[in-house]
């Protein structure tokens, strides 16, 4: 055991407007820098609205003929849990070695996650919580349905949702968070019924703020990291993550 500082430093992007694959390429790409000791935060934003299946989801579970007719992308993420519309909305993702702090669990990676977002997103004056009633999405194909640990709630609805990746050396945590939702839409998309969703979901109501937010929540993201990841000493403990696995 020794005491070690990031090998790389901090890496903090923000892409507006650019390609859904090349993004949740990019988050990969993130780990493998992690694995190497280093931290990377990103958040982008598309142009085209995109759903983002889950890496298990079966496509079936869209109707893939509107998506077509309506000209939104459909791409598939590394990570686990059910589809996510990006509709001019805003991704953020981290990437830590498997010996940060906030590494250590699925459940306190959710945790110091949210809980970093959450402050920043306060800090412009957004009063979200983390606290939710757990499940109430039964059997929908929609994340934001179904309110877990992995999220942020406004008014009791859901506004951002989260999933990991985790590898032996390092983890990824990568979420979509609402800056706008029109209910209607995404009805079309899965099936569902608009007043349900409404029910359930919302956003920031700030599509024109994606550049603005991004920057806060990198930054916010950037600092807390890497001061816990500065007192973090570097341990290669295979029993700690035994296999890549996705949440």
């Amino acid at each position: 055991m020794r005491d070690v500082s990031l090998v790389h430093p901090v890496i903090s992007t923000v892409v507006i407007g650019a390609d859904p694959r090349r993004d949740l390429v990019d988050d990969l790409r993130g780990l493998s820098l992690a694995s190497e000791g280093g931290v990377v935060v990103r958040a982008y934003s598309w142009d085209r609205p995109t759903v983002v299946l889950g890496a298990n989801q079966p496509l079936d579970e869209l109707n893939l003929v509107h998506c077509r007719e309506a000209g939104i992308g459909v791409v598939r993420r590394p990570s686990g849990g059910r589809a996510a519309l990006h509709d001019h909305d805003l991704g953020v993702s981290l990437a830590l070695p498997s010996f940060h702090p906030w590494a250590t669990g699925i459940r306190r990676l959710y945790d110091r996650f949210t809980h970093t977002l959450q402050g920043a997103l306060r800090s412009m004056g957004y009063p979200v919580t983390k606290d939710h009633d757990e499940g109430g999405g039964g059997d929908s194909p929609v994340c934001f349905e179904h309110h877990g640990p992995d999220g942020l709630y406004l008014r009791g609805r859901r506004l951002f949702g989260s999933s990991q990746v985790r590898r032996r050396q390092a983890v990824l945590v990568h979420g979509t968070l609402l800056l706008r939702f029109d209910p209607h839409v995404s009805a079309e998309v899965f099936g569902r019924d608009p007043t349900r969703l409404e029910e359930r979901i919302t956003s920031l109501e700030a599509p024109g703020r994606a550049w603005e937010v991004a920057w806060v929540l990198v930054r916010a993201l950037a600092q807390a990291a890497s001061a816990e990841g500065a007192k973090a000493q570097r341990v290669f403990a295979p029993a700690l993550l035994p296999q890549d696995t996705t949440r």
